[in-house]
């Protein structure tokens, strides 16, 4: 069976129900592999950081030379 991918919520007692559409191929009491990965409560997108950058003291961003003499 191919690897599937979905997003779910824990229900009571850390249940995660497997949505239907999903379960094609799979019986009960088959062994399975679970990776349980939480949300980010803010997901760091480029438009967010392009709003919101950090700032580090004494960074200097690199020149257009700079950029283009790193293999000489």
């Amino acid at each position: 069976m191919d690897r599937i991918e979905f997003d779910t919520t824990i229900e009571r007692e850390g249940v995660i129900r497997i949505p239907a559409n999903l379960t094609n191929g799979l019986r009960n009491g088959e062994a399975v592999h679970v990776t349980v990965a939480p949300e980010p409560a803010e997901r760091m997108t480029v438009k967010r950081m392009r709003e919101h950058p950090i700032h580090a003291p004494g960074f200097k961003p690199l020149t257009r030379e700079e950029i283009y003499d790193w293999n000489k």
